[in-house]
C-alpha cells in the first residue's frame, strides 16, 4: 500500500510540477522587441516590448537656444523646441524664427527639410544636426509669392542645447 501511496504520490507531484512550469515556458518564449509602428527597429513579430525603439527623430529632440546667423533681417536671441512629427519621419519645430510658429520639417538621415505657409509667411529651408547642435538655412516670404518666389528673407539660425 505504501509503495502504491508513493507511486501515486509521485505521479502527482510531476504533474504539478509540469502544471507550473508549463505556463512560466509559454511566458518566456514571447518574443521580445519593438512594438511601435513609427520606429525605425520595429519587429512586427514582437510580442513584449523590450525599450530598444529608435526613431528618426531622436537626433533633433529637445529645447534650443537659436542664435541668427548671416541674415538680412535678424531676430534676437529666442528658444525654439523641436518635438516628434506625426510620422516617424518628420519634426516639428515650435518657435519658429520667434515668430510663435510650428513648422513641420521632413527628415533625411542627419537633415530636414520644410516647406509651409503659417500666419501669412511662407517658409523654405533645410537643416542638418552635427554633434548635437542644428543650423537651419531658410527663405521666407509673404505667403502670396509662396513658394514660387520666396526669397525675401534669407537666414541661418543656429540652435544649441
Amino acid at each position: 500500500m505504501y509503495l502504491r501511496f508513493n507511486l501515486k504520490h509521485n505521479r502527482m507531484r510531476k504533474l504539478l510540477i509540469i502544471l507550473l512550469i508549463a505556463p512560466i515556458g509559454l511566458i518566456s518564449c514571447k518574443k521580445k522587441g519593438c512594438m511601435d509602428e513609427l520606429a525605425n527597429n520595429f519587429e512586427e513579430k514582437a510580442k513584449k516590448e523590450d525599450g530598444s525603439c529608435t526613431y528618426n527623430w531622436d537626433k533633433f529632440l529637445g529645447t534650443y537656444n537659436v542664435t541668427t546667423g548671416a541674415c538680412n533681417f535678424p531676430h534676437d536671441n529666442h528658444v525654439s523646441i523641436i518635438s516628434k512629427g506625426p510620422t516617424k519621419d518628420q519634426i516639428i519645430i515650435s518657435n519658429f524664427y520667434d515668430n510663435d510658429v510650428s513648422l513641420k520639417a521632413t527628415i533625411s538621415g542627419n537633415e530636414f527639410s520644410f516647406s509651409e505657409a503659417s500666419a501669412g509667411v511662407g517658409y523654405i529651408g533645410t537643416g542638418y544636426v552635427i554633434d548635437g547642435k542644428i543650423t537651419i538655412d531658410f527663405f521666407a516670404c509673404e505667403d502670396y509669392v509662396y513658394p514660387n518666389d520666396c526669397n525675401e528673407v534669407s537666414c541661418t539660425l543656429n540652435y544649441t542645447k
